[in-house]
Parts: C-alpha cells; structure tokens; sequence
C-alpha cells in the first residue's frame, strides 16, 4: 500500500471514528483526501521551480485563476501522479515564464474568452470515470457557475489588469477549458460524459 493510501486510510478512518457518516460519505471524504495529499507534494515542488525561475507571483496567479473555472468546469485528469506533475510544470511554468514575450491585446484576450465561453457551453462539466456528474440540475448548476466565473475573469482581466496579469488570466483559462475538450479525452485514450455510461449501468 503506498504512503498516500495509508495516509488517507488512517485520516478517513479516524473521522469515521468521530463523525456519523455513511460509507458512501466517507468514500467522499476519503476521496476528497487523496486528492489533497497527491497534490500537496505536486504544488510544492511548481512553486519551487516557479521561485528558482522568478515567477511565483505570476504562477500563483496562474493557478488561482485555472482552479477557479476547474471547480465548476472539472475536466480531464492524468492517469499517473508523475504524468500529471510533468505536464503541470511544462505547460503552466511554460506558459507562465513565457507570457511576458506573448502579452495578449484586448483583442485576442476577447477573442480566446469568447471561443473558452462557447467551450464551457457546450462541454462543462466535464466529469471523470471515478466522479461522473449524474444529477441534471447540478450539471446545470456547475455550467452556468463556470460560465459565470469565466466571464467575472474575462471582466477583470480588460478593465483592471494590466497586459501581464491579463495575459496570464487569459492563458490559465484557456487551459482549463481545453481540459474540458471532448477531442482531449479521445487523444488520452479516456471516457468522456462519464455520466451517460453511468446510467446505463443503473438501468442494467
């Protein structure tokens, strides 16, 4: 068993200990748990770099925003830990570290959030075999929040950002709404609308 199951095992047992909560709440919990000790180590070692490269400001920035629109749009994750921290480091250090050479008019920053608003329409949420989005009205929810939360980005990167931070801001959205990409999925040899399968099973 490796240390991050372990870890998660001993957590999740112990608020099984104190709290009153049912196996599926607890497999929740527990999930919730994996995800927070796998990516520990992973922040960690991107803020590192981003300090030795000079850009922690900017990469902090970069994943706030990302995360932002990834709390409501989901999206494609990595198979493998490592696949997972190699492409972190390359496309948003890469990004990040290079966005200065690129900085983005008002034009192409409206252009690329209209085209990521027409992503999330059509594609957000986009869930995962281990977490299909099955509840219609939550699917819902969770687009009309994306797309909500692009467009308070989109407003702040035009009209109170200078060219860096608005660069960024358009950058780290773009990213996450490609995640969402249906061709993405097929190109990593992954399910897309998860769901749909799910309730096939149900039906069976």
């Amino acid at each position: 068993m490796k240390l991050t199951e372990k870890t998660s095992t001993k957590i999740t047992n112990f608020i099984s200990e104190h709290c009153n909560l049912s196996v599926e709440e607890l497999q929740k919990v527990k999930y919730g748990i994996d995800i927070l000790i796998l990516n520990s180590y992973k922040l960690v070692i991107v803020f590192f770099l981003a300090y030795l490269l000079g850009i922690l400001t900017q990469i902090f920035l970069f994943m706030l925003s990302y995360g932002f629109i990834r709390a409501f749009a989901f999206g494609m994750h990595a198979r493998k830990g490592s696949t997972c921290l190699i492409a972190t480091c390359l496309i948003f250090l890469g990004l990040t570290y290079y966005s200065p050479l690129i900085l983005l008019d008002n034009l192409y920053i409206s252009v690329l959030f209209i085209i990521n608003i027409i992503s999330l329409m059509l594609f957000a949420p986009a869930d995962t075999e281990k977490r299909p989005i099955i509840n219609p009205k939550k699917r819902k929810i969770l687009r009309i929040k994306a797309i909500s939360a692009l467009t308070l980005l989109y407003l702040i990167a035009i009209f109170y950002c200078d060219s860096l931070t608005a660069t960024i801001l358009t950058l780290s959205t773009t990213v996450a709404c490609i995640m969402i990409n249906p061709i993405l999925y097929k190109i990593a040899g992954q399910t897309y609308d998860n769901y749909k399968s799910y309730k096939k099973k149900e039906a069976l």
